[in-house]
């Protein structure tokens, strides 16, 4: 049997992530140098900023801290995980209501969402053995008027505040999407993308065009299962969801208390 090796993360940790005494505080640099399909991140309770944007995009600006393109880029096949303390051995024995692990798009240029992330997790080819769970995945912003293009694939800035899914089937459990916003899929806007959603909160997001929760555009199926959606608004349509060119699968969801100009 082939054991994974961990890769471990912790708030302001400065090591090279080989154990949680020696942990990388940099999330990002664990994805880009962890190999999926063998590999585990795990992710201990604090709040993490995006701090770099995708490597190949040719319009995103001068590289730092406070760039609006910065995002946690996801790596096809990685699993990481969040909810732990910082001293588990076994996913197991993680207690992540103790534990909250956030990923935030508040870049803190102005505590104003204007100066927020356009994304704060982004997955752009990345196959159904992708996984992140245990997230709260917050403060992203996706208000721009232009396209980025990253490896061959051409999205929005005003695409998904929470998650963006480019052609990616990834799995999401456990997680809370929250406080985000975007013209349009204000939690999550999956593209050519069928990602199982499971688990889930997506709620008190918001977007000025459609989707206030999800998005679906040009032939996504998203997989949404045991998921509450509530709470969400679209100035235009979809305030829990908006499906353009999509049929997604709601099985056991509860979807409640969602707003919009047109239709829920």
């Amino acid at each position: 049997q082939t054991y994974a090796v961990v890769r471990y993360v912790k708030p302001l940790a400065t090591g090279d992530g080989s154990s949680w005494a020696n942990a990388s505080g940099n999330l990002q640099a664990m994805i880009n140098i962890a190999i999926p399909t063998q590999d585990e991140i795990w992710v201990a309770a604090g709040k993490y900023f995006p701090t770099s944007y995708p490597s190949g995009c040719s319009t995103c600006g001068t590289a730092g801290s406070s760039n609006r393109n910065n995002t946690f880029l996801l790596k096809s096949g990685l699993k990481i995980y969040g909810g732990f303390a910082g001293t588990e051995t076994a996913r197991a024995n993680r207690n992540s209501h103790l534990n909250e692990t956030i990923l935030s798009g508040d870049l803190g240029i102005k505590y104003e969402t204007n100066d927020n992330a356009y994304h704060v997790v982004t997955a752009i080819d990345c196959s159904n053995t992708t996984v992140l769970e245990r997230f709260t995945i917050e403060a992203g912003n996706a208000n721009g008027s232009t396209s980025v293009t990253v490896a061959g694939r051409t999205y929005y800035r005003s695409w998904g505040g929470g998650v963006l899914c480019v052609y990616s089937p990834i799995r999401i459990a456990l997680c809370a999407i929250v406080y985000n916003q975007a013209t349009d899929g204000g939690g999550v806007l999956n593209t050519a993308s069928n990602p199982y959603i499971t688990n889930s909160v997506i709620a008190k997001n918001t977007a000025t065009a459609g989707g206030g929760g999800i998005y679906n555009h040009e032939g996504s199926a998203a997989d949404i299962r045991n998921c509450t959606i509530v709470q969400n608004t679209a100035n235009v349509a979809g305030g829990a969801m908006y499906n353009y060119n999509s049929g997604p699968y709601l099985i056991n969801a509860i979807v409640w208390n969602n707003t919009s100009a047109g239709f829920p």
